[in-house]
């Protein structure tokens, strides 16, 4: 459940702030420091940008807030061929730390509590870096982290 760059399909997630109810989400470990994950969160269906800037990739505009990395359905986004059947995309801004032991608590069982889809291919992986790494809204901390992250893939 903790290698980077997997689309984990986790049934149901539980929101950690308790004022959301459970439900199905997909997530991608981008980022590990010690105990804690940083996990980029992909919404479903639920895309604020205007449609005619929502291409297949990066998309950081400063001077409107957004800072998106926007997987377009129908294109195959890992090495096994999956790809999502609609739009969804991962903010910057969402990015979530969870700490590993509290995951391995609440979801322990693999095809049961979560289900891992596939690895992004590494081009995916490359842009979704250097997308998150471009955006504003990223702590220094991380980007420093996804920069390294990064020369892995040189």
């Amino acid at each position: 459940m903790f290698d980077l760059f997997k689309i984990l399909y986790i049934t149901p997630f539980y929101f950690p702030n308790g004022q959301s109810s459970p439900k199905n989400k997909y997530y991608i470990p981008i980022y590990i420091d010690k105990d804690e994950i940083v996990f980029a969160f992909l919404p479903t269906r639920t895309i604020k940008v205007p449609k005619e800037k929502a291409t297949h990739g990066c998309l950081n505009i400063s001077n409107q807030n957004y800072s998106c990395y926007i997987f377009k359905k129908d294109i195959e986004v890992t090495d096994c061929g999956f790809y999502f059947d609609f739009d969804t995309c991962v903010y910057s801004y969402q990015l979530n730390e969870f700490s590993k032991q509290m995951l391995s608590e609440i979801y322990k069982v693999e095809d049961v509590d979560f289900e891992v889809i596939g690895e992004l291919k590494k081009s995916e992986k490359i842009e979704l870096l250097n997308c998150f790494i471009n955006s504003r809204y990223i702590k220094r901390k991380i980007k420093k982290a996804l920069i390294l992250e990064l020369a892995n893939f040189s």
